[in-house]
């Protein structure tokens, strides 16, 4: 098992973008693990980058960084955060109609996906993050308070807060506020470099840490368009129909769809279905690891992993999972975020 002094853990908060899936409950203690148990390494490979939590504080503790991730637009929008202006900060609010038309768009901006992951549903970019009973109203009063900054952090003190007569939160600008505190980071650049690559094109990399948080083995991943494609109702109805014969429980996966029959009496004629044509293939992630393993360090976050060539190194009691109700496999299992390592037998490729 690695150490951890909680004594040394750099003070302030952890900084990154709201992103889904960010470590940043943990980020610093990640950091400070690597920083006690492998002082011999200064430079550190983020080859699953996502919002940068682990980036950012990786260069707050004077690592050099090679942050990555395989969508280039996210990379983009975690770069292009550290230097935004003040206008540029107080424009990521937008309306309902501008979120849609936004994620609606083709070709993207860095911009345009700060604005997506600030005002959608738990950062998905899908769904924006207001009812629709309310969004203009929110919309206006987060508009009118981040026009001051300082006055911004402490926005139900705000008159304008107080005039609407509401309590609800204002995401919007706790989130735009968070991106505000990667600025921080703009003297940190130099140390920095920034891809958007697929982890398989780092395999040339010897004698180095490698940190990766790669996606859920059943995630379809961050894609904006992600719940664009449908099943055409004869698919449906075939699919069913062939479901209905089958055990309670069964699934059938075809044409990158998987799909599933509820099972509850209120639903169990019902037919659900995912999308799994983006979805990240783990076990060759897992070949991957083990054969990067042979000459260089690599630490894995994740909440379990099923592959006996690795091994549990490090366990965050207090970070539970919040996905699915805590279930796995059905089953009701209290999950803790957890770091991996290949076992001596896989990594001395035996």
């Amino acid at each position: 098992m690695l150490k951890l002094d909680k004594s040394k853990i750099r003070k302030g908060k952890a900084l990154g973008l709201p992103y889904m899936g960010s470590k940043r409950k943990i980020a610093k203690q990640i950091v400070e693990i690597i920083k006690q148990n492998y002082p011999q390494y200064s430079e550190v490979y983020d080859l699953f980058g996502g919002g940068g939590t682990i980036t950012a504080e990786l260069l707050l503790n004077g690592y050099k960084v090679h942050y990555n991730d395989a969508d280039p637009l996210v990379a983009k929008a975690f770069e292009k955060a550290l230097t935004l202006t003040d206008d540029e900060l107080k424009s990521l609010i937008c309306s309902r109609e501008e979120f849609y038309q936004i994620k609606d768009k083709q070709d993207k901006t860095a911009i345009d996906k700060l604005k997506l992951l600030i005002n959608s549903f738990g950062n998905r970019c899908s769904a924006y993050a207001n009812a629709e009973k309310v969004s203009d109203l929110k919309y206006s009063i987060s508009k009118s308070i981040i026009c001051d900054f300082k006055k911004a952090s402490h926005y139900k003190e705000q008159d304008a807060y107080k005039k609407a007569n509401v309590t609800f939160q204002l995401d919007q600008i706790t989130r735009t506020l968070r991106v505000k505190e990667l600025r921080k980071l703009t003297n940190y650049l130099h140390k920095c470099i920034f891809t958007s690559k697929d982890f398989e094109m780092f395999s040339n990399l010897k004698h180095k840490f490698i940190y990766l948080d790669p996606p859920y083995s059943d995630s379809a991943g961050y894609k904006d368009d992600i719940e664009s494609r449908k099943v055409s109702d004869e698919k449906y109805i075939d699919v069913r129909n062939r479901l209905l014969k089958m055990p309670l429980g069964a699934e059938i996966e075809e044409d990158d769809f998987v799909f599933k029959l509820g099972t509850f009496k209120n639903n169990k004629n019902r037919m659900y279905y995912r999308d799994v044509l983006n979805k990240f293939k783990i076990i060759p992630f897992y070949d991957w690891a083990i054969k990067m393993s042979q000459n260089n360090i690599v630490l894995i976050s994740s909440y379990e992993i099923n592959d006996p060539r690795f091994k549990c190194v490090f366990e965050f009691k207090s970070a539970h999972s919040t996905l699915n109700s805590n279930k796995y496999n059905g089953k009701q299992k209290d999950k803790h975020e957890k770091l991996f390592m290949a076992n001596s037998e896989a990594a001395n490729g035996l």
